[in-house]
């Protein structure tokens, strides 16, 4: 799932398998954020901290992370997606 400009939660593509769901996160991200620039993270989780921590090591090898934090994802996405699954938001600095 991601959220769109107008703020509206939208699926985007489905993968299967903790690596392959991994490697379309990040190619979806590179499609809209050219690698190397500078961004500030939220790495967000629904009981899966140890595939967050994965995800976010992978992305600090792409981007120039200037700021994360952790947090557990809300009820009512977690309700979409089920237990297990790791994501992040991302913010480009200028």
């Amino acid at each position: 799932l991601w959220i769109d400009p107008e703020g509206k939660l939208m699926p985007f593509e489905k993968a299967r398998g903790l690596k392959r769901a991994q490697e379309m996160l990040i190619r979806r991200t590179e499609q809209l954020v050219p690698p190397g620039s500078k961004i500030r993270l939220i790495m967000v989780d629904a009981d899966a901290r140890e595939h967050t921590k994965a995800l976010l090591e992978i992305l600090k090898k792409r981007y120039q992370v200037e700021s994360f934090v952790f947090s557990e994802m809300g009820k009512v996405i977690t309700t979409h997606v089920g237990p297990g699954t790791a994501g992040y938001g991302l913010e480009v600095l200028t």
